[in-house]
């Protein structure tokens, strides 16, 4: 390994040697030797063979293989130079890898975004299993990879695209990957950006500053006639310039809105120190617009409206932060550079008693003049050469343009508002782009056939004194930032330290070592279920009687409940972790492995009655965030990886699985959900006209969730009916939502149907032509241009109401005079929802009625089902005070995700269902 000895590498290096050495003592190294010892016995005693692994380490960019990431000592090896090998590599070498045959080490090189990183991973990934002889052979040879930093997000970006479907990733293992962008991103766009914009200045005045002339003699012209800001929050200053290329837009945002208003933040906070952009911890620039000038702060930053250009991958109220932050800087440039020479001269004035006297008093004075102004240069021109190094030492690039440093920006933002502020931060929308590709990969979670494995370590947080924004984190990535958008069997385990390497480095810790190696010998070596990293508590399944087992759903890892045989279960949910919900799916066993069926989704804690499919072996049980990443406790940034959360479910079998039938009569079609006939009617032997009491009724439905199907196609939602027959007294739960009705007028639900759905398309070609188009919610239309030249085409999917549901623009360019285009889009079609509501159709005055609401949906192909909620209920109960005939109710509101071309869509529809119900005095018979 070659190690170039610059400045900067010889003070990490050093203290990377000092956290290696003293991050244990010597008993401690011992114990871990001994304890490695054992967990590699256990594992070559699992046996089986393991599938290739192909290790992928950071990437490298650039000509120089000296250009390597930061703290970059061990993790990434060269696997061209002979003898360089990781120690991860060598630690599957001990667990029963034999190098070359199914353990490969690779590296990628010459990067220039994920799709440059993900196409030069299928073609070493085909390379080295050609080695091993399983490429060429026919179907899709098994191999796991495990990927280090930024090579984690590039494996899962190639896996999600269609760069390795010629191979079966069954693990990809990330190790500290930044699925989520990373705050050293952010960091060192800010630093590019501030230090692009001081350079620029600092040339556009430097002639000005040295060069000694009338005016800087004097100070005549020097001081600009001030904009107050009531001038500054006016509409039109406030309005967005034109957007022309990034450094244009923020260098006139910053002088035009920014510096003035951090003129007059220093005014009112404190002195400000020359050259430096300081602000007071207690309330910061930021919290300072967001508490003074709301309006201001609505506009172009919580409300701000995207920019125009599609070219942008950030979002505007991100560039307006950027801007902020060169705002500041050059406000402190320019107090800096600030001061004519004649003034300078007058400061503390002297009578000298000779000339010489005079000359070195006035001529210090001038030398100190002088050097001020150069001082400016001379920092502008360090600060470029410090930023350029800092893109080298965090491996995000090469050089200042490495496309990673801007993609690698986090999703989301906290700005920092200051202690005194009564809400510390404020989270801006800052990465659209992998805001997008994670919005992608999370609808396609469900359907995904290879089980990511996140791990990730979390240090002591030292960067919380100068960033308190930051949440948890290995010093260079938060740990939520290492979590990608989680399926039902992916795992998460995060090491926890105090003196360890940063990062990529967490592959160096022995737990890990073992940990990541257990889940690649899992299949093989038969290390079933419960697979726990350590110090993991709880998410195995504890049978605490016959009838009932609980179950522990957790945050990190899935936890599945053997359920053969059985029909229906009731689930008793323990109080949810806030921000968190609980996602229960099907499993079914076959030949081809386990396949997840039905998926439900429970927001809280309570009792519900789930129905299964048949051939359900088991159900799966995980804690899923639908909260922020990073949230935000008091004035601390928390973390929602950082510690596994922990919800118990008790699951109670309620009845067995019919038997099949030996001869099929009439026999349903497979892909049509069932939905069972209502029910008998019991005998009534006092001729009350089939008078139901209460509590004795069989209502059937379909199996009871809030979150319903999460894929594409039909799927019964709904709560089952009790599996007690007719007769049997049904104990009605405590927390059962109840109408009382007086008169024939009272709705049980007061919502009204409403569906959002495409109507009609609305196209401006930009060449002066319009177009609107009706229906059509797959759109394909051809265009004939009259004249060569550059067109903006957008097409627009409005509602039957006229409400905008999408846009779709693109760039055309036209060549010759008469060209024809086509464009093709996708809008929002229809959803299909079919309301099962049952209950009593004749019941009595003064008794609670029972009601089962259920659903089948069927959604678009591009469409993911994301919720599913009923009103009152999904079960409910009715009460009468008075005899007549009754209507009643129950909303179906459905909330579905459309993943369009370029954009995500989501919408909410309610739909209605009403029966009839006779309602008898007491007593009386009908």
């Amino acid at each position: 390994m070659r190690l170039s000895l610059k400045p900067g590498r010889v003070l990490v290096l050093g203290l990377a040697l000092f956290l290696a050495v003293g991050a244990y003592p010597q008993g401690a190294w011992d114990s871990l030797a001994a304890g490695r010892a054992c967990a590699k016995a256990q594992i070559l005693e699992a046996g089986g063979a393991p599938r290739p692994v192909l290790i992928v380490h950071e990437p490298r960019f650039g000509d120089s293989p000296d250009l390597q990431g930061l703290f970059d000592l061990s993790a990434t090896v060269d696997p061209t130079v002979p003898g360089t090998t990781s120690s991860f590599g060598r630690y599957l070498e001990s667990a029963g890898y034999t190098r070359g045959e199914n353990l490969f080490e690779i590296s990628l090189t010459g990067l220039r975004d994920l799709e440059s990183g993900a196409l030069r991973l299928s073609i070493a990934a085909g390379e080295a299993l050609s080695r091993a002889g399983l490429a060429g052979m026919g179907g899709s040879p098994e191999c796991d990879i495990v990927a280090v930093g930024l090579s984690g997000m590039i494996a899962r970006y190639a896996l999600e695209n269609g760069y390795l479907t010629d191979f079966n990733v069954v693990n990809l293992v990330m190790a500290s990957a930044p699925n989520r962008g990373t705050f050293l991103a952010g960091v060192v766009k800010s630093l590019l950006e501030v230090v692009r914009q001081e350079s620029v200045l600092e040339r556009e005045t430097r002639a000005e500053r040295l060069l000694p002339s009338f005016k800087g003699v004097l100070g005549v012209g020097e001081k600009s006639t001030p904009v107050s800001v009531k001038e500054l929050t006016q509409a039109k200053s406030l309005k967005p310039p034109e957007w022309e290329d990034e450094a244009s837009w923020i260098s006139t945002r910053a002088t035009t809105l920014w510096e003035p208003l951090y003129g007059e933040y220093v005014k009112n906070r404190f002195l400000a120190l020359p050259y430096v952009p300081s602000q007071s911890p207690k309330e910061t620039f930021a919290g300072w617009v967001r508490r003074t000038l709301p309006d201001v702060w609505k506009r172009v930053i919580s409300e701000a409206e995207w920019p125009a250009s599609k070219a942008q991958s950030l979002s505007l109220p991100y560039y307006e932060y950027l801007s902020m932050e060169v705002g500041r800087n050059q406000y402190a440039m320019r107090a800096a550079s600030r001061g004519s020479l004649v003034s300078t001269l007058l400061e503390d004035p002297v009578i000298p008693k000779d000339w010489k006297e005079a000359a070195v008093h006035y001529g210090a004075k001038i030398l100190k003049h002088f050097a001020q102004k150069a001082l400016i240069t001379v920092k502008a021109e360090v600060q470029e050469l410090i930023a350029h190094e800092a893109v080298k030492l965090t491996g995000l690039g090469s050089g200042p343009e490495s496309p990673f440093i801007a993609g690698l920006v986090k999703e989301d933002l906290l700005i920092n508002l200051g202690t005194s502020s009564t809400k510390r931060f404020e989270r801006i929308p800052a990465n659209l782009e992998l805001a997008e590709i994670n919005r992608s990969s999370q609808s396609g979670a469900r359907r995904r056939d290879t089980r990511y494995v996140s791990v990730i370590s979390k240090l002591s947080n030292p960067w919380a004194l100068i960033w308190p924004e930051l949440g948890p984190n290995d010093s260079l990535l938060e740990v939520d930032c290492g979590v990608p958008p989680v399926g039902t069997s992916d795992l998460i385990a995060v090491f926890g330290g105090i003196l360890r390497l940063p990062g990529k480095h967490v592959l160096d810790d022995p737990k890990a070592q073992e940990y990541v190696v257990r889940v690649l010998r899992q299949d093989a070596g038969g290390q079933g279920q419960g697979l726990e990293p350590p110090g993991a508590s709880g998410g195995r399944q504890d049978p605490g009687s016959a009838s009932l087992i609980a179950v522990d759903a957790s945050s990190w890892r899935p936890a599945l409940c053997p359920l053969e045989g059985i029909a229906a279960v009731t689930l008793g949910i323990t109080e949810l972790p806030s921000g968190w919900q609980l996602q229960v799916w099907e499993e079914s066993s076959g030949s081809e492995g386990s396949k997840p069926g039905l998926m439900w989704g429970f927001h809280e804690g309570g009792t519900h009655v789930v129905r299964l499919s048949p051939g359900t072996a088991s159900l799966g049980f995980r804690l899923v965030r639908n909260g922020p990443l990073n949230p935000v406790m008091g004035n601390t940034v928390a973390s929602a990886f950082a510690q596994e959360k922990l919800a118990r479910v008790y699951v109670a079998p309620l009845e067995k699985a019919a038997p099949e039938p030996v001869e099929e009569h009439d026999a349903q079609d497979p892909g049509e959900p069932s939905i069972p006939e209502g029910p008998e009617e019991p005998e009534d032997p006092a001729g009350s006209g089939d008078l139901t009491e209460p509590g004795t009724h069989e209502p059937p439905g379909e199996p009871g969730h809030e979150g319903g199907s999460s894929g594409g196609g039909p799927g019964p939602t709904g709560p089952a009916g009790p599996p007690d027959g007719p007769g049997e007294e049904v104990d009605l739960p405590e927390d059962l939502p109840t109408v009382r009705v007086v008169y024939r007028s009272k709705h049980t639900t007061l919502k009204k149907p409403k569906e959002t759905v495409h109507h009609h398309w609305v196209l401006d070609y930009g060449d002066g032509s319009r177009e609107t188009i009706q229906d059509q919610v797959s759109l394909t239309v051809d265009h004939t241009f009259e004249s060569p030249g550059h067109y903006r085409v957008t097409a627009e999917s409005y509602t039957s109401q006229g409400e905008l549901l999408y846009r779709k623009t693109w760039e055309t360019s036209v060549v010759l005079s008469g060209e024809t285009h086509r464009y093709v889009c996708q809008s929002v079609g229809p959803i299909g929802v079919n309301i099962v509501l049952n209950g009593p159709k004749k019941w009595v005055t003064g008794k609670v009625a029972v009601f089962y609401a259920g659903a089948d949906i069927d959604l678009p192909a591009d469409a993911e089902l994301v919720t599913v909620k009923f009103d009152p209920g999904e079960v409910f109960g009715v009460i009468w005070e008075r005899a007549g005939d009754f209507v009643v109710g129950c909303a179906c509101t459905v909330t579905v995700r459309y993943s369009l071309e370029d954009a995500g869509v989501e919408i909410e529809n309610t739909y209605l269902m009403e029966v009839p119900v006779t309602v008898l005095t007491t007593g009386v018979t009908g």
